[in-house]
Order: structure tokens, then C-alpha cells, then sequence
């Protein structure tokens, strides 16, 4: 008797210590996002993106260097997230709020960004050519030393966004908000601004070839030292002052 009690108190002991419980739930992130971001960092590092993402909690969620390449992220938190240097190539980020989040040297050509909230976000230096932002928000964006060729802001809100010397060829910005944008030395050829708001926006030494302004509000812009070539103006007109024979 004595024998088989002391193998029940030993059981109790046993399950006590290192048993099953029920309490055993690991705790969440402040930001509530550790599941998603921690199941998205093991999908990649299998070997790129399998799963479909969209909706996800990804808030401070650290991507740097991620190959997220053809990920699906449609409305997805990615706020505050770290998608520095990350592959983001024919990534699905529609919708998704991105407000905050660094893209510092992403390689992001043909990106889905349309209906994004980009507010504060850092993309200095990403690559995002052939990129959709179609009304997407970037107010207060840093896009300084992008890569833009063929990007389509249509109808995008880019309120104080810095686009300083960037080369904008056969980029769209057609109906965008760029009030306030600062485009100090940027190079259009073959630029779209057909129907922006350009109001208060630094043009400082621009070089526009080719570009589209019809219909765009330029008021209390700055054009100095502006150049000009087969440039439609707002008002329809063409203007060549600065072509060269």
C-alpha cells in the first residue's frame, strides 16, 4: 500500500511540474502583432511567401531584408513595420496601412500599393519602378533617391511629400494632391500631372520635357529656374522657352 501511494504522490508530482496546462498560452506583444509577425518571418525563411497575408496584424513586425517577393498583404497592419531592403517584387500590398513603416532600400518594382496608407513612411532609396500607389496616402512620404520609372500616382495624396531631384520619367501623377510636395530639381520626361494639385509645391529647378500639366493648379508654387520643353501648361498651351536646336 505504502508503495503504491508513494507511485500516485510521484504521478502528482510529475504532472504538476511539467505537465500539460491549460494556462500555458504565450503572452502577446504590446502591439498584439507578435502571432502574425512571427509566422510571416517563419513563411519566408522557408523559403519565400506561401501563405496569404492579407488582414494580418503586423504592427513594428520586423522584415528587413524579408523576401516577401508575390506576397499577398491586402489590408494588412503593417504599420511601424521594417521592410528595409526587403523583396517586395509583385508584392499585394492594396489597401494596407503602411503608416510609418521604413521601406529604406526596398526592391519593390511592380508593387500593388493602390489604396495604401503610406502617412510618414520612410522609401528612401527603394526601387519602385512600374509601381502602383493609385490613390494611395503618402502625406510626409520620404521617396528621396527612388527609383520611379513608369510609378502611378493618379490620384494619390501626397501633401508635403519629398520627391527632391528625383527623375520622374514616365511617371503618373495625374490627379494627385501634391500640395506643399517638395520636387526642388526634380527631372519629368514625360510626366503626367495632368489635374494636380501642385498648390505651395517647391518646383525650384525642375527640368520638365515632355510633361503633361493640363489642368494642373500651380498656384503659389515654386517655378523658379524652371525649365521647359514641349510642356503643356495648365491652360493648354505648349511651352518650348527652353529647348535647345
Amino acid at each position: 500500500m505504502k508503495f503504491l501511494v508513494g507511485l500516485g504522490l510521484s504521478a502528482a508530482l510529475i504532472t504538476g511540474c511539467g505537465g500539460p496546462s491549460t494556462s500555458a498560452s504565450p503572452s502577446a506583444s504590446p502591439s498584439g502583432s507578435s502571432s502574425d509577425c512571427a509566422a510571416v518571418q517563419q513563411d519566408w525563411a522557408a523559403g519565400g511567401i506561401s501563405s496569404d497575408w492579407s488582414g494580418a496584424n503586423l504592427i513594428n513586425c520586423d522584415l528587413s531584408g524579408a523576401s516577401l517577393g508575390e506576397g499577398k498583404f491586402v489590408g494588412a497592419d503593417l504599420s511601424g513595420a521594417d521592410l528595409s531592403g526587403a523583396n517586395l517584387f509583385v508584392a499585394d500590398l492594396s489597401n494596407a496601412n503602411l503608416t510609418g513603416a521604413n521601406l529604406t532600400g526596398a526592391l519593390a518594382n511592380s508593387l500593388l500599393a493602390n489604396g495604401a496608407n503610406l502617412t510618414d513612411a520612410n522609401l528612401t532609396g527603394a526601387d519602385l519602378e512600374s509601381a502602383d500607389f493609385i490613390g494611395a496616402n503618402l502625406t510626409r512620404a520620404d521617396l528621396s533617391g527612388t527609383n520611379l520609372p513608369y510609378a502611378d500616382f493618379s490620384d494619390a495624396t501626397m501633401t508635403d511629400a519629398n520627391l527632391m531631384g528625383l527623375d520622374l520619367g514616365a511617371v503618373s501623377f495625374s490627379g494627385a494632391d501634391l500640395v506643399g510636395a517638395n520636387l526642388n530639381g526634380a527631372k519629368g520626361f514625360d510626366t503626367n500631372f495632368a489635374a494636380a494639385n501642385l498648390t505651395n509645391a517647391n518646383l525650384n529647378g525642375a527640368t520638365f520635357n515632355f510633361v503633361n500639366l493640363f489642368g494642373a493648379n500651380l498656384a503659389n508654387a515654386n517655378l523658379a529656374n524652371v525649365t521647359y520643353c514641349q510642356v503643356t501648361m495648365p491652360d493648354g498651351t505648349v511651352n518650348n522657352d527652353n529647348c535647345t536646336p
